[in-house]
């Protein structure tokens, strides 16, 4: 494993593939600047290690963890921290596969552009952020949580997103699209405001936000489909028409019923895109606006 110990805030990836991976100190501030390059991990576990009181960002480039999901899952992207020492762990236009990202404590990490091909994990407080981002090949899962922050907008999710376990997961998620085999968990005290939910119902249920139980967050202005019973107020049930669901591409089709339903008083600016939100007589929900 390469321990990054540089003396500079930026440290710039040749172009190529490199075989290696990244551990980093803690009280280390850096960006590691990637173009087209690929760094492929050969540790059994973990590939990307951020300590407590770091402050790394991984700009462009290409992360891929060779080690499998397998139970005890191993945490091939690691955020560590303490209550008292936060670390801070940012994704800039990256595309990382593989293995399971994992932050705990007080870790603050953010995905921007960046496209997340596995798991997250959080735990035991911090917080995630993810903009104009893709999580996909694998569940969405946020575990054994303790005041866990989201602020998560125009993003696309795969496989649902779940808070099991007794602790808080709060915070916001907004104007993204969950396009699920299964279904949307209802527990937490999340705001879901804006996004579709669009269950491909590989188990037959009728729904596409799970109703049974309490529902403790909150749900405004959503498209859920199909969905026997509505979750939330203002909800809109009715296909997404989304493009094209086996080739993953979410852009809304002309006859979408997330065009223009979006909360009027919504004043986000952009889509996942960077369109300019709205493009018709309102902003439409979900991750794309159609124009």
């Amino acid at each position: 494993m390469t321990h990054v110990t540089a003396t500079h805030d930026l440290v710039r990836l040749l172009d190529g593939t490199f075989h290696e991976d990244l551990a980093f100190p803690a009280g280390i501030k850096v960006t590691i600047l990637g173009g087209a390059t690929e760094v492929i991990g050969v540790n059994a576990s973990v590939m990307i290690n951020a300590a407590e009181n770091s402050n790394i960002t991984l700009r462009n480039g290409k992360y891929t963890a060779t080690t499998p999901n397998m139970a005890p899952p191993q945490h091939t992207f690691l955020c560590l921290a303490t209550a008292a020492q936060p670390t801070s762990l940012t994704f800039q236009g990256v595309t990382t596969s593989g293995g399971i990202l994992s932050t705990s404590n007080n870790c603050k990490l953010s995905l921007q552009r960046s496209k997340f091909f596995g798991d997250i994990q959080g735990e035991n407080g911090g917080s995630v952020a993810m903009d104009q981002s893709t999580l996909a090949g694998g569940l969405t899962f946020l575990s054994d949580v303790n005041n866990l922050q989201l602020d998560i907008k125009n993003s696309l999710f795969s496989y649902g997103i779940q808070f099991p376990g007794s602790g808080i997961v709060s915070g916001t998620v907004a104007f993204s699209t969950f396009v699920m085999q299964q279904y949307a968990f209802c527990s937490g005290h999340v705001l879901f405001e804006n996004n579709i939910f669009f269950s491909t119902n590989s188990l037959g249920v009728g729904y596409a936000v799970a109703h049974s139980g309490t529902c403790t967050s909150t749900f405004d202005h959503n498209l859920e489909y199909p969905q026997d019973v509505p979750v939330g107020t203002n909800v809109v049930i009715g296909d997404p028409k989304l493009k094209d669901v086996p080739g993953n591409d979410f852009h809304l089709l002309i006859n979408s019923a997330a065009i223009d339903a979006a909360d009027p008083a919504a004043t986000d600016a952009y889509d996942f895109d960077g369109t300019t939100r709205p493009q018709g007589s309102g902003r439409d929900i979900g991750a794309f606006e159609y124009h």
